[in-house]
């Protein structure tokens, strides 16, 4: 499995080599478990910034430390002027404007400070990344507007800022100046010095942070996509003869393979899927193909997963500097990576959105489905889940656009200096965007797998029949219309919980993907 653990249960994050894994990066950024530095950590980063301190005096021409900034990099910066060159960064660049990020966000992008900075190559002094610590344990934020940006170099300066008590900090849902909140945090604001303007913004990557929380959420999904398929296929009474791990093995994909055998294992000894494999031949694609393109959609979020970890494992700033007190410049920041698998991933979204706005298709129009007309004892009078399918419908529109890669933009700022561009942070947000309604369109089917269920006279498997009774606690059926948004609701909360996610890994071991 890509994620062994469930973010939600971490409470404690230990940054030591800052390899954490993706489970304790979303603990942190989602769920606030705290955050504690080793002493390996601290000093690393001491260490960094003593290097630094001894080049300083040799004259030697440091970009970003004694020149100015993209172009401007060919006028050289005295070392009276050295800290007012940071001040200026941070107070300049800060020009996104528009929506804010959400908490999460702007969290994920402090971790992504204290994790780059703490890999010894970005030569700050520790005190920003005990501040940005110290932000993250206490539950505030900075105040970030997140559109019109490139390369995040127009909104992670807001976030900067707030270390060193200038800007606004979002503290119980209230914006207000950095320094009146975090006089009231007993927060001492920071004191700019050399270089640390520019790591500030440069080793605060927002669009790694947006990805990997959105890779979380697909894996998640996915898994969730797992479960509604069993019970997609049961609801529509279906076989499980296209399964057959020798038919599988025909085509040879492994994950493909794996997806076939873990529904094999969901629908054992269901007396549904058994009477259907008597009497269907063949069953419609969208039920054949289920193995097909939940294994095309894993490997795509494996490949995006380990790529993404990559990236948040690299040394991600310009300049670095290395122990023996070498200054090397170059592309580090470069963010093609982030670009082509977010925009990459938002085509395995879209395909599986595909399946399963089908399958709700399917289930809710009787000719197909051979059940009730939109699910509902009395059609006619009641309207049953028909809207429910319109919603799917919209949700995957909306999909089929997300889909479009934001890395066919190009540009050039900074004189020219600074280009080709890249559009990871347009690509990552669009890709969170696209897994959340992924998110909405799994819970729809799975409800409406449900209600279709309960129409089905032969019992289920022992396995669909536990989960089916676990989801029964939260959403009920419904024998007459009522409030559909409340039981939406209800849906959607029992699947961002992953309460269905531990009932099936107890029942039929770890999830494949």
């Amino acid at each position: 499995m890509l994620i062994k653990g469930d973010a939600q249960l971490i409470r404690e994050v230990l940054v030591d080599d800052c390899r954490i894994s993706l489970e304790e990066f979303v603990a942190v950024a989602r769920y606030h478990a705290k955050v504690r530095f080793s002493d390996a950590y601290c000093q690393r980063v001491r260490n960094s910034r003593r290097i630094l301190e001894e080049r300083i005096s040799d004259g030697v021409g440091i970009y970003g430390v004694n020149t100015g900034f993209g172009d401007n990099v060919r006028y050289r910066i005295s070392e009276h002027d050295m800290v007012r060159l940071q001040e200026n960064i941070i107070r300049s660049h800060g020009c996104s404007v528009g929506r804010l990020l959400e908490e999460e966000e702007v969290r994920a992008m402090l971790l992504l400070l204290i994790t780059n900075i703490g890999k010894g190559y970005s030569a700050t002094r520790f005190e920003i990344v005990e501040q940005a610590r110290l932000f993250l344990n206490e539950g505030i934020y900075p105040y970030v507007p997140a559109e019109g940006t490139v390369g995040q170099l127009t909104c992670q300066p807001y976030m900067a800022i707030t270390l060193f008590g200038e800007g606004r900090i979002i503290d119980k849902g209230e914006a207000r100046p950095a320094a009146e909140v975090l006089a009231e945090h007993n927060i001492a604001p920071i004191q700019i010095s050399f270089r640390e303007g520019l790591a500030s913004l440069t080793n605060a990557s927002g669009s790694v942070g947006t990805a990997m929380l959105a890779i979380y959420d697909y894996v998640m999904a996915v898994r969730h996509g797992d479960l509604c398929a069993a019970l997609v296929c049961e609801a529509l009474q279906s076989t499980d003869k296209h399964f057959d791990p020798r038919l599988m093995a025909g085509k040879g994909h492994k994950e493909q393979i794996a997806s076939a055998e873990y529904l094999l294992k969901l629908l054992k000894n269901s007396e549904i899927v058994a009477d259907a494999r008597k009497s269907h031949i063949q069953d419609s694609s969208s039920i054949r193909i289920i193995p097909h393109v939940q294994g095309v959609a894993k490997r795509m979020g494996e490949q995006a997963y380990q790529a993404m970890m990559e990236e948040f494992y690299a040394v991600f700033d310009n300049p670095i500097f290395l122990p023996d007190g070498t200054a090397l410049m170059g592309s580090n920041w470069d963010a093609t990576m982030i670009e082509a698998y977010c925009d990459s991933l938002c085509l395995g979204v879209m395909n599986l959105a595909k399946l399963f706005e089908v399958h709700m298709e399917r289930m809710v129009t009787p000719t197909l489905s051979g059940l009730p007309a939109f699910l509902v004892k009395n059609p006619g009078l009641n309207n049953g889940f028909m809207l429910v399918q319109y919603s799917t419908l919209g949700l995957l529109g909306d999909i089929l656009l997300l889909a479009n890669p934001a890395g066919a933009f190009n540009g050039a700022v900074s004189a020219g200096q600074e280009s080709p561009l890249y559009r990871d942070e347009t690509a990552a947000r669009k890709l969170r965007t696209a897994v959340r309604k992924l998110e909405h369109l799994i819970s729809l089917t799975m409800m409406t797998a449900l209600q279709a269920l309960e129409f089905r006279t032969r019992a289920m498997s022992p396995i669909t029949q536990k989960l089916y009774d676990e989801a029964r606690r939260t959403v009920t059926f419904m024998e007459n219309d009522d409030l559909m948004y409340e039981r939406i609701e209800a849906m959607e909360a029992l699947v961002k919980s992953n309460r269905l996610l531990q009932l099936a890994q107890e029942l039929a071991g770890d999830f494949v993907f």
